[in-house]
């Protein structure tokens, strides 16, 4: 009794598949072969037999427009080439030379659009100037009309200004790095104050000076 060994499964495997490989390739060359076959006899059969019916009809008109196939086959396709190879080159060529353009124009206009900004900038620049300008002398007529007096006038114009000045500047501690900022805001207008102090005494002493020789 013998018994039947089963395959490697790797054997059964291969086998399959090369099975499949042929199997799909017999179908693909009888599609192809039935596919020929009917393209043959629904038009390459019709044709010849026109051919030979137009040849046994007209044999001169046959054999000329034979000759003519025959000879013109090759200028008809060097045209056909020649007009595709210079269709593509004008194509490619019209595209290189509307990037190039394009890219030209975006640089011009990128330029002048840069010089207007920089002149918007510095119009920008005048006209704050011109208002911080403006402000500042409206304010000390302001203040030598409310004074009083020329002296003070100007001196509390420059402490304004100088206070103002100030307090848009970073706060740093003169005496110590570690002060609180309000500390060194403290220490700041303790400044002004001494500042504005000393100069209300050089003009009182000066008063006083121009009173004792008079």
């Amino acid at each position: 009794m013998s018994v039947n060994q089963p395959k490697p499964r790797g054997e059964a495997v291969g086998l399959s598949s090369q099975e499949r490989i042929r199997r799909s390739f017999e179908k693909n060359m009888t599609d192809v072969q039935a596919y020929s076959d009917r393209i043959y006899h629904d038009y390459v059969d019709p044709a010849l037999e026109q051919a030979k019916a137009f040849s046994r009809v007209y044999p001169v008109l046959f054999v000329f427009i034979t000759i003519f196939s025959f000879f013109s086959f090759l200028p008809v396709a060097c045209f056909v080439a020649t007009s595709l190879l210079i269709l593509s080159t004008f194509v490619f060529a019209s595209l290189t030379f509307a990037i190039l353009a394009s890219a030209a124009i975006i640089t011009v206009l990128g330029t002048a659009l840069l010089g207007t900004l920089l002149l918007i900038c510095l119009l920008s620049m005048f006209l704050t100037s011109l208002a911080i300008g403006a402000y500042l002398v409206v304010r000390l007529f302001s203040l030598l009309r409310s004074q009083g007096s020329i002296r003070d006038g100007v001196a509390q114009w420059g402490y304004e200004t100088k206070e103002h000045v100030y307090t848009r500047l970073p706060r740093k501690s003169y005496s110590n790095s570690n002060a609180t900022p309000e500390e060194s805001e403290d220490a700041g207008n303790s400044v002004l104050r001494d500042g504005r102090v000393g100069e209300e005494a050089v003009g009182n002493g000066e008063s006083l000076v121009m009173k004792t020789e008079g």
